[in-house]
């Protein structure tokens, strides 16, 4: 995010369903999913981080997906998004080991500090 001005986030937290798999879940993430949301180009851009001191439950999440973009509308545009990765559980390339705990969706309401 640093060096770019995106209009909207959109934050998905969530936790390894098996945390003994999260290697392999990481892998699943970079290699395969990340790319699958990504090429239709409507959010470009995602950065993961990890909160290695939450509990990764529901009410404490220990992964974070922001994925960004520039479109006026970040829920129109994370709609539109979904058109093209809704497909994606049917083709098996939506890993059982991500649970997703919140979806948000932010616009930006001002310029960069």
């Amino acid at each position: 995010m640093q060096g770019r001005t995106s209009t909207g986030i959109v934050c998905i937290f969530g936790n390894c369903a098996d945390p003994a798999k999260e290697a392999e879940l990481n892998d699943w993430y970079v290699d395969m999913h990340i790319p699958d949301v990504t090429r239709p180009g409507i959010f470009p851009l995602c950065t993961r981080f990890e909160n290695a001191k939450a509990a990764g439950g529901d009410d404490s999440p220990k992964l974070l997906a922001i994925y960004e973009t520039t479109r006026d509308d970040p829920a129109a545009a994370w709609a539109e998004n979904r058109k093209h990765t809704a497909p994606l559980r049917e083709q098996g390339r939506i890993s059982p080991l991500m649970k997703s705990t919140m979806v948000g969706i932010f616009k930006n309401i001002g310029a960069p500090a």
